[in-house]
């Protein structure tokens, strides 16, 4: 792995050529004033540099150019990377300088996840023993202010944004064991989340709830072993939601628990001020109820045989549905689905319907009809679609189906 070093560069070379002779890196970014270039040739050769191992970058002598010296270093820091090659091995050693120079440095470097170092010696009679000098480890930057990162990353997956969860926790890299366990963990299991979200666990094979529980064995582990005692029931509330998770993945579709899944996947898009999306999850989910109501019967709504239908049903599906069908219909819609599940007489059919024998639903259907994602050009709003959410929730509750029960747990904050 190549190895490439960020410093800052002062009046005297002294703490930069121990540096460069200790850490023997084979490129190096110079981050510079005007009055402090010169001291760049001196380093070069006592540390036997060739020409195009290094590359100088200035900056502004002056304080209040702190924020052209972090971009300074930016573009010092993706110089290196080009050179070094995938999987850069990068130092950054903020010693040198004024020291406002090594604020800003040390700046860039909380934003990164290379490692930084500091040349420290003893003072002698006020002046520096070189005999004296070492190399301190800092570590990286996530070793130290990851938890101002996790807090981001916690903020969003209590917000139902589960991907960027996933990549700030997938950013934050401490060295230490522990710690790069638990945002390993913490980011799988965001990852898993948002995979469901997306309803990867509905395919053939799926391993959503299996992925999901690694990690979360991988985030028990970490947060047993740092004493982070506030995630133990929030851990355990995760294990049964990726339980139930994995009862959907292989549960026969449609089926009432995929249902309840599926409405509540609706609740979070409202969460988010998704509400269209929200709706078109809301109308897919009661299409599906009166799925599940015909499979009692082995009634299959894309393809139905009406020859095992009496014609006194027949008769009742049509002055339901309110047609006159010289031939009746192969495929039936949603309101359709539901009177041909009342002609049949089944009985949970009848809580989809008032007592002057109206599609309950009516009124919410042509809300969606007329939005975006639908057939016309309407957005809706939080007032249509959580009205809609509580109507198909409580519709679930009478068929025992609680949306409740898939209720993202509260992550707790880190670190504290």
């Amino acid at each position: 792995m190549a190895k490439g070093l960020l410093l800052t560069v002062g009046a005297s070379a002294d703490s930069e050529i121990f540096c460069i002779k200790e850490q023997s890196p084979e490129w190096v970014a110079f981050l510079c004033t005007r009055g402090s270039r010169t001291t760049i040739d001196k380093i070069a050769a006592q540390t036997s540099l060739a020409p195009h191992q290094y590359q100088i970058f200035e900056s502004p002598d002056s304080p209040e150019a702190v924020g052209g010296l972090v971009e300074t270093a930016h573009k010092a820091c993706r110089w290196l990377e080009e050179k070094c090659g995938a999987n850069a091995d990068i130092t950054i050693n903020p010693t040198a300088g004024r020291k406002w120079m090594s604020m800003g440095l040390g700046m860039f470097g909380s934003r990164t996840s290379a490692r930084q170092i500091y040349v420290d010696v003893v003072f002698v009679d006020g002046k520096p023993n070189p005999d004296t000098m070492k190399i301190v480890d800092l570590g990286n930057a996530q070793d130290h202010t990851g938890l101002f990162d996790a807090d981001l990353g916690v903020n969003l997956f209590n917000r139902g944004d589960f991907d960027g969860a996933a990549q700030v926790f997938g950013h934050i890299r401490p060295r230490f064991a522990a710690g790069r366990e638990l945002y390993r963990g913490l980011n799988g299991l965001s990852t898993a989340l948002h995979r469901w979200d997306r309803f990867e666990h509905l395919g053939r094979n799926s391993n959503v709830s299996e992925a999901g529980r690694e990690s979360l064995g991988e985030l028990e582990t970490a947060a047993a072993e740092l004493c982070m005692h506030s995630l133990k029931s929030f851990a355990t509330a995760m294990g049964l939601l990726f339980e139930r998770i994995r009862q959907v993945e292989s549960a026969e579709k449609p089926s009432l628990i995929a249902i309840g899944d599926l409405a509540a996947n609706a609740h979070r898009r409202i969460k988010t001020g998704r509400y269209d999306d929200a709706v078109a999850r809301l109308y897919r989910a009661l299409e599906a109820i009166a799925q599940v109501l015909l499979k009692k019967r082995g009634i299959d709504t894309s393809h139905i045989d009406w020859g095992r239908i009496s014609a006194e049903q027949q008769r009742a599906y049509n002055a339901c549905a309110r047609e006159e069908n010289e031939k009746m219909p192969v495929r039936v819609g949603l309101k359709q689905a539901f009177c041909l599940a009342r002609s049949l007489h089944i009985p949970e059919a009848e809580l989809f319907f008032n007592q002057q024998g109206g599609f309950c639903f009516e009124k919410h259907l042509g809300g969606r009809n007329n939005s975006i994602l639908a057939h016309g050009w309407d957005s809706l709003d939080e007032r249509q679609a959580s009205k809609f959410a509580e109507k198909i929730e409580a519709s679930l509750s009478q068929l025992d189906i609680r949306v409740v029960g898939w209720q993202v747990p509260e992550m707790p904050r880190l670190w504290t």
